[in-house]
């Protein structure tokens, strides 16, 4: 199972994780700031988001600060504090 899976399983299970992730901004092509979140869960992209590439992106709500977040699934680096490989 991938960390995505995984993230799947605990969002419905009602329960939160920990990530860690770069950000990037490509229509600025600007980013590199590593973002921890450490209690995320899953989310749907809203009705009102035109989001380009949204198939390589994760959709996350914040728990902590209930603030919507996305990121760029290549730029995952932890899950649940193991370190995250691309294949």
């Amino acid at each position: 199972m991938n960390a995505l899976d995984e993230m799947r399983e605990l969002t419905i299970a009602g329960k939160t994780f920990r990530v860690k992730f770069r950000k990037w901004n490509a229509d600025t092509r600007k980013g590199g700031d590593v973002v921890t979140l450490n209690h995320a869960r899953m989310r749907k992209m809203t009705a009102d988001e035109t989001i380009r590439y949204y198939s390589y992106k994760v959709f996350l709500n914040d728990v902590e600060t209930m603030r919507a977040r996305v990121f760029w699934a290549p730029l995952l680096m932890e899950f649940n504090g193991k370190k995250i490989k691309l294949m």
